[in-house]
């Protein structure tokens, strides 16, 4: 694979990132809505807005270990980030290297609470260390956050064919599936060029 269809396999995976990304912004800010107690949806059960919020929380928790997954099917954004902005290098490893000792954590709670919570003693254990370690958890992930908010600003400037790559690979994968993928739906995501015309 020459340099230029690597930059287009690495941008097409950030784009995928971007959505990811602004579906745990779309947690968090529930979460926070949750945790104020402006926020508590109507239910049956009983539940209260602290209620609510655990439960939010265990799925950004999980959002988050997606995005940075460095499994070898893992999306481990770090890693993209590196590729498509090498000139930021330094400030994403800084971010990094304040992320990743509670990185262990924040796995461990993704794989025994928010997925495969099939065994009590793996599931209260994580847990347990969640709440034990839940501000460095929290800065973490807002330092995560801050981050990714950074290249949101940057990317287009610093990533001008994105919005092309983004509609290259709506036609390209909507012709494989047998369907339409409207390119203009990824300007919720990422920075689309003005339409033409």
């Amino acid at each position: 694979m020459g340099e230029k269809e690597m930059r287009k396999h690495a941008l097409r995976r950030y784009i995928i990132a971007r959505v990811k990304d602004v579906e745990l912004m779309h947690l968090q800010l529930i979460l926070g809505e949750l945790r104020s107690n402006t926020f508590e949806p109507a239910n049956i059960m009983g539940h209260g807005s602290a209620d609510f919020a655990r439960s939010i929380q265990t799925i950004a928790l999980a959002w988050f270990a997606t995005l940075v997954d460095q499994s070898r099917d893992g999306l481990n954004i770090f890693e993209l980030w590196r590729q498509i902005f090498p000139s930021h290098r330094a400030r994403i490893e800084e971010v990094w290297a304040k992320i990743e000792p509670a990185w262990g954590l924040i796995r461990e709670h993704r794989d025994r609470v928010a997925f495969h919570a099939d065994k009590p003693l793996a599931y209260f254990r994580a847990q347990l260390k969640t709440n034990e370690n839940l501000e460095e958890i929290i800065k973490a992930l807002d330092r995560f956050l801050q981050l990714s908010a950074f290249f949101l600003k940057i990317e287009n400037v610093e990533l001008p064919e994105l919005g092309e790559v983004a509609k290259e690979m709506a036609d390209e994968i909507g012709k494989q599936l047998g369907c339409e993928i409207n390119p203009r739906w990824f300007e919720k995501f990422i920075t689309m060029p003005a339409e033409e015309g």
